[in-house]
């Protein structure tokens, strides 16, 4: 399934993947070949938005294993 999604994506000329799941990161970037992958959290973190503080809590984000060298 992971070669025909490949092919569809190469052939409609989408050459950057954004995925949200660590093992999805996994597959394109050991797989996908010509496909570069990034996920939301790196391309959120890019962005030119002014931090903005709403809650007094602290958030912790838990990366799984899969995802620990990225």
């Amino acid at each position: 399934m992971f070669e025909e999604m490949k092919d569809f994506l190469i052939r409609n000329k989408i050459k950057k993947v954004l995925v949200a799941c660590p093992n999805c990161y996994k597959i394109f970037d050991q797989y996908g070949g010509n496909l570069s992958v990034m996920s939301v959290y790196e391309f959120l973190a890019n962005l030119d938005v002014p931090a903005k503080k709403i809650s007094a809590q602290i958030v912790t984000i838990h990366d799984p294993c899969a995802m620990r060298f990225k």
